[in-house]
């Protein structure tokens, strides 16, 4: 029968009668047995049901008892105190919204409402938004003025809200720093950005006498605002008790304008109220130069980290270096504002020894020999991190030239990196040849992570962190389009074994903005080195970050993923970028000063987009009640 089943399989022809008897005798007993099968699975699939009936039940009984027994009840109100402290942000100080720690832990349950509200170490940290005002109104400034501007019905109902806000908001600040009891240190950072609408008023002097109250316990305070609202500030702290305080960073909010003509030197950039306090960290950040840092009246000799994003002269670098001893971070920015002395300062001939210097950045732009005098008489053997920014007007053109004083200024440089065993180095020149980076590389032999060029940010966005990235160039320029570093630099060759190798101790490698080369340039520079390093000459190739200033002219990364698996290497994490970010102000933070005085996403009324100061942009989305 099987023989002629398989014929009958492969054709339409019809079975005989005898051939159909003997095809249903014989499925009589796989049938039956089919039909018992099923009629077991029913029986199964009842018993399984009811099963999960019972199982259900059960846990609706246990589950409450469970609750009662979970492990989280046996933990010690100190310890539950500690991983609360863990649960603030990381990068940041905390926000007022109901989202995230500290606010988000007093709405679990009633035992951790009482923990967290009972816990002053939660609410020592807080930045405050100071609410933007969006319209003009001179009535509360001129009271006794006869012309007085008359606002019209929609300013009027913007006033109202802007007074709602900003009276929640003095409230929602008093209660958060009440809760962080008499004596706790406590952090803050107030935050307004410019504006071209008045920024001190009555609204706003309430949420800064609430915050004056607690001067006594400031540990950390850092001020992003506008030098007129600054001042009001410093008045009332003059005569505040700043004992307890270590940190003190302070950015002046200007308008942000890509040809913004450069402001003149003043002898004091702004008066602070620090009255020689012993700080451990100290930051500035204005754009407008100052002759002399030494009259600010902080006692150099206790800081560890010491942020100058504000320009100084190149004279003072030593003066000022050897006055902190006992610095562990530094970033300072040397400007070319200033007349150049035309001899070189005695002070800059003597050493500067800095035994806990581990991390140094410094953003040039000048051309100058007292500039590579100075450099030359930094010691720092500790030093494990190392930036150096400089842009093309410290270059006699946009076009690399190389100047003797600038050739002596970078090896003067480079003379500090040599005196350290660096880990990691950052390198970004505007418009210098690949020659002239390739030189301050050679002179650079102990780095494991090498960054060249910066990261593509917006213009604005970039200004906004108080960083120096190359706020000299005209127009809207970002440097990733400056960078003219050729990556088959990096390649290792034959001729290279005798020679010796560029950055033997490579691992991790960072270049953004790249102009001129190409994608397989880059493959052949990547796989040299995986290949030398198999070979024992150099170390193997870790990381790979590559920003090209162009489209993608075609996929490397198999090709590099097969060559290291044929090769036996570690397999190279690769990622690879093209075209340049496009510049997008970010919308405005929930957290913003004009949170909850927008008529719609992402603007203001005034029709400016709000961007956040600490760097991350969210969207606004409709105001919550519980943020403010």
């Amino acid at each position: 029968m099987e023989s002629d089943l398989a014929r009958l399989l492969q054709c339409n022809e019809m079975p005989s009668q005898r051939m159909m008897a003997e095809i249903k005798h014989f499925l009589q007993e796989p049938l039956a047995k089919f039909r018992a099968n099923q009629l077991e699975i029913e029986r199964l699939e009842y018993a399984i049901r009811t099963l999960n009936n019972e199982q259900a039940k059960i846990k609706e009984i246990v589950k409450p008892y469970n609750t009662v027994l979970a492990p989280i009840r046996r933990l010690p109100t100190d310890i539950l105190r500690e991983i609360f402290s863990h649960c603030l942000s990381s990068h940041r100080l905390p926000i007022i919204s109901a989202t995230e720690a500290p606010l988000l832990l007093t709405h679990i349950c009633s035992s951790w409402r009482t923990i967290a509200l009972s816990s002053p170490l939660l609410w020592s940290k807080i930045i405050i938004s100071l609410p933007s005002q969006t319209y003009y109104d001179n009535n509360d400034s001129d009271e006794e003025k006869e012309d007085k501007y008359i606002l019209s019905e929609e300013e009027m109902a913007q006033r109202q809200n802007y007074e709602r806000v900003a009276e929640l908001r003095a409230e929602v600040t008093k209660i958060w720093l009440d809760r962080s009891g008499p004596n706790c240190p406590i952090s803050i950072s107030i935050v307004c950005p410019y504006t071209r609408y008045p920024c001190w008023n009555n609204s706003i002097a309430n949420i800064i006498d609430i915050i004056i109250q607690h001067s006594r316990r400031f540990h950390s305070i850092e001020m992003a605002v506008q030098q007129n609202l600054y001042s009001h500030i410093q008045e009332l702290l003059s005569d505040a008790d700043l004992s307890m305080l270590k940190a003190f960073k302070l950015k002046i909010q200007e308008p942000i304008s890509y040809r913004t003509p450069a402001r003149l030197p003043i002898d004091t950039p702004v008066s602070l109220p620090l009255k020689n306090l012993m700080l451990d960290t100290f930051s500035l950040s204005w754009k407008t130069c100052t002759k002399d840092f030494t009259v600010i009246p902080i006692s150099w000799n206790h800081l560890r980290r010491l942020f100058l994003h504000s320009p100084i002269q190149q004279k003072d670098i030593i003066p000022l270096l050897s006055e902190c001893s006992n610095l562990s971070e530094c970033r300072i920015w040397v400007s070319n504002y200033f007349q150049e002395p035309e001899t070189t300062p005695k002070t800059l001939t003597r050493k500067v020894f800095l035994p806990r210097l581990h991390s140094l950045f410094i953003h040039d732009t000048t051309r100058s020999p007292v500039t590579a005098a100075a450099y030359a008489a930094i010691d720092a053997p500790a030093l494990r991190t190392v930036g150096y920014t400089r842009s093309y007007h410290g270059s006699v053109d946009r076009y690399g030239t190389v100047t003797e004083d600038l050739s002596a200024q970078l090896s003067s440089f480079c003379h500090i990196v040599e005196g350290a065993s660096v880990d990691k180095f950052m390198l970004a020149m505007a418009y210098q040849l690949s020659e002239t980076i390739v030189g301050v590389l050679k002179r650079t032999t102990w780095p494991k992570h090498v960054i060249i060029g910066q990261k593509p940010l917006p213009f604005r966005l970039a200004e906004s962190t108080g960083s120096p990235r190359y706020l000299d160039t005209t127009g809207p320029q970002t440097l990733p389009e400056l960078n003219q570093f050729d990556l088959s630099s990096l390649t290792i060759t034959n001729e290279s074994h005798s020679t010796g190798h560029l950055l033997p101790r490579l691992e991790y490698l960072e270049v953004y903005g790249i102009s001129c080369s190409s994608d397989d340039a880059a493959a052949t520079m990547i796989k040299s080195r995986l290949s030398a390093y198999k070979a024992g000459y150099v170390s193997c190739l870790r990381t790979v970050i590559l920003h090209f200033n162009r489209p993608m002219e075609r996929d490397i990364e198999g090709e590099i993923r097969q060559y290291a698996y044929d090769a036996g290497v570690s397999p190279v994490k690769l990622k690879l970028m093209y075209k340049p970010v496009k510049s997008r102000l970010p919308h405005m933070m929930t957290y913003s000063s004009s949170y909850g005085l927008s008529n719609r996403k992402g603007f203001t009324w005034s029709g400016a987009m709000e961007y956040d100061e600490f760097g991350d942009s969210v969207d606004s989305g409709e105001q919550d009640d519980d943020e403010y």
